[in-house]
């Protein structure tokens, strides 16, 4: 198995785990106090980044320019290069949907949000209010149940499901997708890119839209994700000390 690893200070546990296997035990840790959240919030940015990185559509920006400036007359000799882009389309909008929600999420949770779903029947309107906007995590009382009798025991936060709240959610509602800080055309993109990912389950065609504004879309996403991989996760980890060689991800095999 491979895992990214990134540091937890031992005051977090009484172990010296990396976030992701504390997350692992329980995902309602990174509520645990503001180190947690970024830690946590750091890790996922770092995979958010990899994931946008690896489309294929981010990885040829240049020949999709390249289309975009084409003449209606030379599309046909050009044909293979947009195949490219069709047959990834859908690939590209998993990816690129997977990112910008791991980016929402944490930018939610290091402002002290909670990301999980709660729980309507433990607190009804709670769960009515997280619809409308984001709850602050000390709205929920934090009614810690151990596990077993391990000192660095798995917890879990009463009234909080282990389900996340919906991207879909975060992009539609103002209050969540104000976070991202994304102008109204590209929200529009991610919109659309999600609607993709979402035929999935069911999805025989595939299809690209190449026009004028194909690569500004593409490419504005593209700065977004580079200044949310750099200047906000070096912000984060001043505020928690975290030195630089420990600021890259570091994969292990167990």
């Amino acid at each position: 198995m491979v895992s990214l690893i990134l540091p937890i200070s031992k005051v977090v546990m009484n172990e010296a785990l990396n976030i992701n296997e504390i997350i692992k035990q329980s995902p309602h840790s990174i509520y645990l106090n503001g180190h947690n959240q970024i830690v946590c919030g750091i890790s996922m940015i770092h995979f958010a980044s990899h994931q946008f990185n690896s489309s294929y559509v981010i990885q040829n920006l240049n020949i999709l320019k390249e289309l975009c400036q084409l003449k209606k007359e030379e599309v046909p000799k050009n044909q293979t290069k947009i195949e490219g882009f069709a047959l990834n389309g859908l690939i590209d909008s998993i990816k690129i949907s997977i990112c910008f929600e791991n980016i929402a999420k944490s930018k939610l949770l290091v402002a002290g949000y909670i990301i999980h779903e709660i729980d309507k029947i433990k607190f009804p309107e709670l769960a009515k209010k997280q619809k409308k906007e984001p709850i602050k995590i000390n709205e929920i009382k934090k009614n810690w149940s151990e596990k077993n009798n391990n000192p660095s025991a798995v917890k879990a936060l009463y009234g909080l499901r282990l389900k996340t709240i919906n991207y879909s959610l975060i992009l539609k509602n103002k209050k969540y997708n104000s976070r991202l800080n994304i102008n109204d055309a590209n929200l529009k993109h991610l919109i659309q890119l999600n609607d993709l990912r979402n035929e999935l389950h069911f999805h025989n065609s595939l299809s690209f839209k190449l026009n004028n504004f194909s690569f500004v879309r593409y490419s504005e996403l593209n700065d977004i994700v580079a200044i949310n991989s750099n200047e906000f996760i070096k912000n984060l980890a001043k505020l928690i000390n975290l030195k630089k060689e420990n600021l890259t991800p570091k994969f292990t095999l167990k």
